[in-house]
């Protein structure tokens, strides 16, 4: 009976395990839909879930990343170097 139900258990903690990362992705895929609707409400609350602190500087938008965009936003930088130092390697990430 105990082992019947430690294994329900792990059933349905294992539907869910994925469920914070497909909703990611998903937002992520969100961004250039949002983007060519040209619709302001939408941007400005996908803006607000992507972070925080926003300015103006150089005429460029500029804001603090919100996890999970952060590690996101972080290495776009990375990958831009990598191809312009070596651009016969192929990026697997």
């Amino acid at each position: 009976m105990d082992i019947s139900e430690k294994l329900s258990t792990f059933e349905r903690k294992s539907n869910n395990r994925f469920e914070l990362a497909a909703k990611f992705i998903n937002s992520v895929k969100q961004a250039e839909i949002i983007a060519l609707q040209e619709n302001p409400k939408q941007g400005r609350d996908f803006l607000k879930k992507l972070g925080s602190n926003f300015q103006i500087l150089n005429q460029k938008l500029v804001f603090d990343y919100k996890n999970p965009f952060k590690m996101l936003a972080d290495a776009e930088p990375r990958r831009r170097r990598s191809e312009a130092e070596n651009s016969s390697c192929i990026n697997w990430r």
